[in-house]
């Protein structure tokens, strides 16, 4: 069986009502295509996913970046990429899998707004009393991290200081969040389209 989340008990989980969960934030696939992407999209993603608060121009990977580069060189590009974007001094990006608990990730993403220069922030504290009632209403009474329903709630709690979770797709994991003004969202997914 799958690992899918972590759990701290060795009593049954209710599987099925955990799987049906659907996601209650958008996914972005920032992957290029070999050969047809403009690296300069990437300038305008980072300037919406840090507020302008990172400038990757001096990256080795990004300027030797061009539109005809083999699929590895665009690799290369995007783990450095993530790998600034997610620096533990500035972070724009919080982690989430089954191992992070709801209180980790909301004052993760907490941590990206403040690297962003926002003000607001989410209250942990309530992010953790609904995430648990949301599992009593499915009847699971035990302490388990499902990180659909942890970044639902998170994203949620977002939406009322009008900002959006999104999380950045490789093509293999979906587990770098960051948060972009909801005004925002439409501008991010035209430049997705271009990567296309």
């Amino acid at each position: 069986m799958f690992n899918l989340f972590k759990k701290k008990s060795d009593k049954k989980i209710n599987l099925e009502a955990l799987l049906t969960i659907p996601c209650d934030y958008d996914g972005y696939d920032f992957t290029a295509d070999p050969n047809k992407t403009n690296p300069y999209l990437y300038e305008q993603i980072t300037n919406i996913i840090t507020n302008s608060n990172l400038d990757i121009k001096s990256m080795p990977s990004y300027k030797e970046l061009t539109t005809g580069d083999s699929e590895e060189d665009f690799d290369s590009f995007y783990d450095e990429w993530i790998s600034r974007l997610s620096d533990t001094e500035n972070s724009f990006i919080c982690y989430l899998d089954n191992s992070v608990t709801i209180s980790d990730f909301a004052e993760g993403i907490n941590n990206v707004l403040k690297s962003k220069g926002f003000s607001d922030n989410i209250d942990s504290n309530k992010a953790k009393e609904i995430y648990y009632n949301e599992l009593r209403e499915i009847n699971i009474d035990i302490d388990v991290n499902y990180g659909v329903l942890i970044a639902n709630v998170v994203a949620r709690l977002l939406r009322e200081i009008q900002l959006e979770l999104i999380v950045l797709f490789d093509g293999f994991d979906n587990k770098d969040f960051t948060v972009i003004p909801i005004e925002l969202v439409s501008e991010l997914k035209e430049i997705e389209s271009k990567l296309k």
